[in-house]
């Protein structure tokens, strides 16, 4: 069968909460972004993306803009450092000196190298309230599907390229010299 289609409520000055559970109630998926806004009280979706009324199928991810509202005191809010790809002991640092903390660690296989971070809570530049928490993805080194050499075959194909241009980069410096 279809899937069933829904059509994007009007989420715009409803409060974070209530904008989510009517999405949760259509079966679709909900990433908050924040945003300032001078018109939109804190707290208050500004937008949605989807738009309202368009159709999308169950399931369909939507983004709600939510107000931080005013810009009056920007000490009372910090803007996210990225994470990704450092480790756990420099994004501890990273958040001290933000006046943020770190969340709750969580282990992810992942290509990435072991220790870096993969995934954070609070995208970069969203802004949040001082010392609040924020969550990490740390990877275990392991890809999801674990190739048993560490060294990536491909890494034999390039080689046969470089050969050709080596000897012209050979001669280069020899002729150099010569004429000088």
């Amino acid at each position: 069968g279809t899937g069933k289609t829904f059509t994007v409520p009007a989420l715009a000055n409803k409060t974070e909460e209530s904008a989510i559970s009517a999405l949760k109630a259509l079966k679709l998926d909900v990433t908050i972004e924040r945003k300032d806004s001078n018109d939109v009280q804190k707290g208050q979706v500004i937008e949605s993306h989807p738009a309202a009324g368009t159709s999308v199928s169950e399931g369909a991810t939507v983004t709600i803009y939510v107000s931080n509202g005013k810009i009056n005191n920007d000490d009372e809010y910090i803007l996210v450092p990225n994470l990704l790809g450092k480790t756990e002991s420099e994004a501890r640092k990273i958040l001290e000196d933000a006046n943020l903390l770190l969340g709750e660690i969580q282990y992810v296989n992942n290509a990435k190298e072991k220790g870096t971070i993969v995934s954070q809570s609070e995208a970069e530049g969203n802004r949040v309230k001082k010392n609040k928490a924020i969550s990490i993805k740390v990877s275990n080194g392991t890809a999801a599907s674990a190739s048993p050499s560490p060294s990536p075959t491909p890494s034999s194909s390039p080689s046969p390229a470089v050969t050709p241009s080596n000897p012209a980069v050979n001669t280069e410096p020899a002729g150099n010299s010569a004429e000088n």
